[in-house]
């Protein structure tokens, strides 16, 4: 999408966003030109318009006025400006027009990458496989150029145009995540990454299936041993951003199943619509090396992406089955439908063992158990460090990609192990009781000592309940997370 700045109005604006918020029970318009500040006053003395958080009010003239509202300036923060700004151009959008003017002032430019995130976030669309009358339709729904008019240009424009690229990441994290499983095989995701890989300078390797076999990484082989088709066998793609001499790299490791049925521990068949969407970790992996060149990101980073599908067939793995993992540990297989953290201990323990980073963050929709303690706002961490937690959390109150921690008690290690082997990938009988807690209790086993957190995000990577900047589906939680986090790391 193209952008420009101009000065001042012109008044020949089609469609015209305007912020405004109230101080002291009283619009603030100091910043706001005259003709529009009499537009918006009438309806705020007559309470059409109260200018309530997430309150809209629009003028369908020949120019087409967008108030939208961000409430008091005392409670203004990050979240409050991305939804406004999201609901305002999705608004716009209505309208059908090309372009889209936005009104800017002063006070808003510590918001500048936000009000980027916010429109542009809102502008993904979800329906890409529609053909003719449809096509059609959504085509005259785009918006091809914003125009951003302030007087600050040299001050908004680095961070809108940051709020941009941010933007872009996450709404192709959203495409690759809601790509189904004929459209984004395991193949497909390995070629994608080469393809990121070249455009940016990265170095990349990618594990095939003889590779994987040769160096142990079992437990992601065991989950993929369903697959029939050589698209299908599973990959772990491996890119490097290395920036920084001398200095340990920061494993991010992500859960990559293009597509879940459970395996014979089969998912019921209303569960099973979504889950292409099991990918959604190793793509928030793949849209975070989407930045990390672009904003020069002074950490070195290594991505760990293991992809695969969970399939039924007569090769596919089974309950009760022993498989030995690349480090080494014997694992009972209680239940084929616990098959994400079975690819990410073989994942984990490679990062760990190759690559010696001072931090892993793994990603994964892991458990149903986060879905069901958390809901849909709040990503869980858990791990062996509580600084890396906190760290976490806290970029997650900035980037409104909400983090909570949950418990890692002893007591949950000690259901991990097995009677028969090292470790049983879910404990028997009462595996559904703190679920998420064990999965990671389970995954600690496989990075040694390694400051480490595990973030399951099955409750916020896809949604049919969506915020004002997300669409139903895939949601790209975790990229901008990640940008923080890795930002704000010293």
């Amino acid at each position: 999408m193209k952008t420009k700045f101009i000065s001042s109005l012109s008044h020949s604006e089609k469609v015209l966003i305007v912020p405004i918020y109230t101080f002291k029970k009283s619009l603030f318009t100091h910043s706001i030109p005259q003709d529009l500040v009499k537009v918006i006053s009438a309806p705020f003395k007559a309470k059409d318009f109260e200018c309530k958080d997430d309150e809209m009010y629009t003028i369908n003239g020949e120019q087409k006025l967008i108030f939208i509202s961000l409430g008091e300036k005392e409670k203004l923060d990050s979240a409050k400006v991305r939804n406004a700004f999201a609901n305002g151009f999705k608004k716009a959008k209505s309208f059908k027009k090309k372009t889209v003017a936005v009104f800017l002032y002063a006070e808003l430019e510590k918001f500048a990458q936000e009000i980027a995130e916010g429109m542009f976030l809102s502008d993904y669309e979800v329906a890409k496989y529609k053909t003719g009358e449809g096509l059609e339709e959504l085509k005259k729904a785009e918006i091809e150029e914003v125009i951003f008019i302030t007087k600050d240009e040299k001050r908004f424009a680095p961070a809108l145009q940051k709020g941009l690229k941010i933007a872009e990441a996450v709404n192709a994290v959203k495409e690759m995540t809601n790509a189904p499983a004929n459209i984004l095989s395991p193949k497909d995701f390995a070629e994608k990454s080469q393809k990121l890989a070249k455009k940016y300078g990265y170095k990349i390797e990618i594990l095939e299936k003889k590779a994987l076999q040769k160096l142990g990484l079992n437990t992601l082989l065991a989950v993929n041993a369903g697959a029939d088709k050589e698209e299908q066998e599973a990959r772990l793609v491996i890119l490097k951003y290395m920036p920084i001499k001398n200095q340990e790299p920061i494993a991010i490791v992500g859960k990559g199943v293009t597509f879940d049925t459970g395996g014979y521990n089969l998912k019921p068949s209303k569960h099973l619509d979504d889950m292409q969407g099991d990918k959604a970790g190793a793509c928030a992996v793949f849209g975070l090396f989407e930045l990390l060149s672009q904003l020069k990101i002074q950490q070195n980073v290594i991505g760990v992406m293991a992809i695969t599908e969970n399939l039924v067939g007569p090769r596919a793995f089974k309950p009760a089955d022993i498989v030995t993992s690349y480090s080494g540990k014997t694992i009972e297989i209680v239940d084929t439908d616990a098959e994400g953290r079975l690819i990410l201990a073989d994942a984990l323990a490679y990062a760990n063992k190759n690559f010696k980073p001072r931090y892993i963050i793994d990603l994964a929709t892991l458990t149903g158990a986060c879905v069901v303690a958390l809901g849909d706002r709040f990503a869980a961490t858990m791990g062996n460090d509580d600084k890396l937690n906190k760290l976490l959390i806290e970029s997650g109150k900035r980037t409104d990609e909400l983090v909570w921690e949950l418990p890692m008690h002893p007591d949950f290690d000690k259901k991990t192990k097995s009677k028969i082997a090292d470790l049983q990938n879910v404990e028997h009988g009462s595996g559904y009781m703190a679920g998420s807690s064990k999965g990671g209790a389970f995954l600690k086993h496989f990075v040694d000592k390694t400051k480490w957190a595990h973030l399951d995000i099955a409750g916020t990577a896809f949604t049919h309940d969506p915020k004002p900047y997300e669409q139903d589906r895939a949601t790209g939680f975790g990229v901008r997370l990640l940008v923080d986090f890795l930002e704000n790391l010293k």
